[in-house]
This record gives structure tokens, C-alpha cells and sequence, in this order.
């Protein structure tokens, strides 16, 4: 009798990768599931250095990304292919290893309400040094709208922009 065992995916692409990426897994899909039309929602997470960000400030900013918006001005154009420019994006946390800045679509919609914040460790403190990262949930996502959201993002944290 024949053992039939899958390879180990992660660890053979990791094999091959920049140590800066990472494969954490993989499953199985049918043959009709498409990574870019079949999915119900994805994950963005953008890491950076914290330096001297205000990141209440950024989630505020990102709160006004929240819902259903056109991002023409927030993606690098690809009129051949992309018709539609409006996208949903659903929920965002601007994350430092001290506290959760999270906004979502759920909100009211008052633009002066803050995002809530959660404590993640309270008894560490704020350093430049700290690795933040803001993680965007939407439906699907534009070419180069995280990227363009976070230059804006930057600008806000940095007090070049107002929320």
C-alpha cells in the first residue's frame, strides 16, 4: 500500500523567496476558483517603521476611507482593463505594539467620532523604532490603491495633512 503525501508548499517556496516574504499555508481550491474573482473580501497589511507618525491621526484619516467610494485618484490607472474605479473598503486598524486604532463600516458615519482604540500591551512604550502596520479589508482592491492610500496615510501622520 502507497502512502500518497502532499509536499510541503510552504516550505519549498520559502525555499526560493526573499526572506522579506513569506508563505504562512496554502489549501486546496476547485478548478473554477479564481484568486482574483472568486473572492469575497481580502486582507492588506502595510508594515512600517513608526518614527514619528501620529497613528490616531492616520486612523482618523483612514476612516474616511471607509464604505463604497470611487478611488480613480487612489490607484495607479489602468483604463484598458478597469472600467469601475468604485470599491468597498469595509474595515481598518492602524496597529503598533501598544494599542489598535480600529474603523469600519459599521460606524455612524459622524466624522468627528474617533476610530475605537483598543490597549495591546499597556505597559510597553511608544518608541520610533516600533514596526506599526495598518490593515485594510475590502471587497477587492484597485492597482496601487493600498500603496496610494498609505502615501496619504503618511502625509496625515506626519501633520502635512489634515484627517
Amino acid at each position: 500500500l502507497k502512502t500518497i503525501s502532499e509536499f510541503d508548499y510552504p516550505k519549498i517556496l520559502n525555499n526560493v523567496l526573499p526572506p522579506s516574504i513569506r508563505v504562512l499555508g496554502w489549501c486546496p481550491v476547485s478548478s473554477e476558483f479564481s484568486a482574483r474573482f472568486s473572492c469575497k473580501q481580502r486582507t492588506y497589511r502595510y508594515f512600517f517603521p513608526r518614527r514619528n507618525l501620529d497613528l490616531g491621526a492616520m486612523a482618523r484619516g483612514l476612516r474616511h476611507m471607509m464604505g463604497r467610494h470611487d478611488f480613480r485618484n487612489m490607484c495607479k490607472m489602468n483604463c484598458e482593463q478597469v472600467y469601475n474605479f468604485e470599491r468597498v473598503i469595509k474595515s481598518g486598524k492602524v496597529v503598533s505594539p501598544q494599542r489598535i486604532h480600529s474603523v469600519s463600516t459599521d460606524d455612524d458615519g459622524d466624522d468627528e467620532e474617533s476610530p475605537s482604540v483598543r490597549e495591546a500591551d499597556p505597559g510597553a512604550d511608544d518608541s520610533p523604532r516600533d514596526v506599526c502596520h495598518v490593515e485594510i479589508v475590502g471587497q477587492a482592491f484597485l492597482w496601487h490603491q493600498i500603496r496610494c492610500i498609505m502615501s496619504v496615510l503618511f502625509y496625515v501622520g506626519r501633520g502635512l495633512e489634515s484627517h
